[in-house]
């Protein structure tokens, strides 16, 4: 939820997934990523009010690096985000 003002709005709803879990096109394309194997957390954000998803990416490197990665789902259509979503 986020506050404009006096009031308050739903913008998205989260919820924590498993690689078994995600839309196959949202598989796909994660696995196609170099460290797709590092994948330690999920989280899937339906954007209220919209037909887009937004499947958040945790990885840990063997190292201990993290990152993230998030993939765009809209339409049927999936693609890797170069830039963090706003929500």
């Amino acid at each position: 939820m986020l506050q404009d003002g006096e009031r308050w709005q739903i913008v998205e709803v989260q919820r924590d997934m498993t690689l078994e879990d995600l839309p196959f096109a949202v598989q796909t394309l994660i696995k196609k990523q170099e460290n797709s194997d590092q994948v330690r957390r999920i989280i899937e954000s339906k954007q209220y009010g919209t037909d887009i998803t937004i499947y958040e990416f945790y990885l840990v490197a063997e190292n201990g690096t993290e990152s993230r990665k998030e993939i765009k789902s809209e339409n049927d259509e999936v693609v890797l985000l170069d830039e963090e979503w706003k929500h």
